[in-house]
């Protein structure tokens, strides 16, 4: 096992402190640009700092996560009052996760669950959608359809 150097991880914890908050935000808002809130999830773990400036900033949480229901529970409160940016993504289904053929059972059938009680939490807050994006086939339409 390699040996820390103390003196070297508090010098990078203090570094990591001393990003301005305005920068961090702008940082963290290229993480997110492109995709789902989810991304700063790891970027919250950083520090206390940059735990502080991500929770801060409502804004960075308003596109939050495809197929876990649980981490949208935990985000949507991030969000506090913005309204939302909402996608449904076929992609992220169990046959977008995994393709196979009709008569071959899904593997893994809590992907399916994790999906649909995802779509649940979206559509149970689609009072609050600034947009909502559903990129899916009329099959995965209907399914949808029958969910709510």
């Amino acid at each position: 096992m390699t040996e820390v150097n103390a003196p070297a991880v508090d010098n990078m914890r203090r570094l990591s402190d001393q990003i301005p908050a305005e920068c961090l935000c702008d940082i963290f808002r290229s993480l997110v640009a492109d995709g789902y809130s989810d991304s700063l999830l790891a970027a919250t773990h950083v520090c206390r700092f940059w735990r502080y400036v991500a929770l801060g900033d409502a804004t960075l949480w308003r596109r939050p996560s495809n197929c876990n229901p649980c981490l949208l529970e935990e985000m949507l409160p991030r969000s506090k009052n913005y309204t939302l940016d909402l996608v449904i993504d076929q992609r992220y289904s169990p046959e977008g996760l995994n393709p196979s053929p009709p008569d071959n059972p899904i593997a893994d059938p809590q992907l399916g669950l994790l999906w649909s009680g995802a779509v649940m939490v979206k559509l149970g807050n689609i009072r609050r959608a600034r947009s909502l994006v559903i990129d899916a086939n009329a099959d995965a339409i209907i399914k949808l359809a029958a969910l709510a």
